[in-house]
């Protein structure tokens, strides 16, 4: 319902039709009320109107002109930075107007800015744990930094005959142990279950330890006894394998 008071704050003048009012003014309501096309057009303490008319409210002119973009502020607008209708929108984030120039302020919560580029926004979602936000060996990324288990992974190798130690040539490294790979590597034969690293030489003529001498843990001396008493001549010695 119009409030039948005319721009100059008198009571506006009742009408049937259009000529009943002044040239300035229409007729709406049975009132004849002032028309405008902006607030400009309408006297103090009035506004135009959504219907065209001037109605009592807060009469905003700059100057003789409507205020740019409904009086915002260009310079630090994010709906209207540096131009009318420009936006400070970024995917995930929310934007900011500074000195009329659009830039990211932060990121929307679940989201990261890894690759530090604006025009992307913040592209990384990820959701830090509740845990605690250091990174933990579970496939997972529990800082939320782009990364998963950094920090913390560990060389396995290959460990094809299944005797605890791996093929050096033939590595990966995870956080987690694959599956038929171990953390130890010099296995000299992976097809071979009894030759690694370690393992004590037995007398079969075999390289079983991997540091390639045979036998050597089954070499023994063996002294000449040339007038069978049971006690060889220290100085007459050969080593064999017993």
């Amino acid at each position: 319902m119009l409030v039948g008071w005319s721009c100059s704050c008198e009571p506006a003048a009742v009408c049937l039709e259009a000529a009943d009012c002044s040239a300035a003014q229409i007729c709406l309501e049975g009132l004849c009320l002032t028309a405008c096309n902006h607030d400009c057009d309408c006297a103090s303490g009035h506004s135009c109107g959504p219907i065209g008319a001037c109605i009592p409210g807060d009469r905003r002119c700059e100057g003789g002109a409507p205020p740019v973009c409904g009086g915002a502020d260009l310079a630090s607008d994010p709906a209207n930075c540096g131009s009318c209708g420009r936006r400070c929108a970024y995917p995930n984030a929310i934007g900011q107007c500074g000195a009329s120039q659009c830039s990211m302020n932060r990121c929307r919560p679940g989201f990261f800015d890894i690759d530090q580029r604006a025009n992307n926004g913040c592209e990384y979602a990820c959701i830090v744990d509740i845990e605690g936000a250091d990174e933990r060996c579970d496939g997972r990324d529990n800082n939320c930094d782009g990364q998963i288990d950094e920090g913390l992974e560990l060389s396995w190798y290959r460990d094809q005959d299944r005797d605890g130690f791996g093929n050096g040539d033939i590595v990966v490294v995870a956080c987690l142990r694959p599956e038929g790979f171990v953390s130890s590597a010099g296995d000299c034969d992976d097809q071979d279950p009894h030759r690694y690293p370690g393992r004590i030489e037995i007398c079969d003529n075999k390289h079983h330890d991997c540091d390639e001498a045979i036998d050597e843990d089954a070499l023994r001396p063996y002294y000449i006894d040339a007038d069978g008493d049971g006690h060889g001549d220290p100085a007459r010695a050969t080593v064999r394998c017993a």
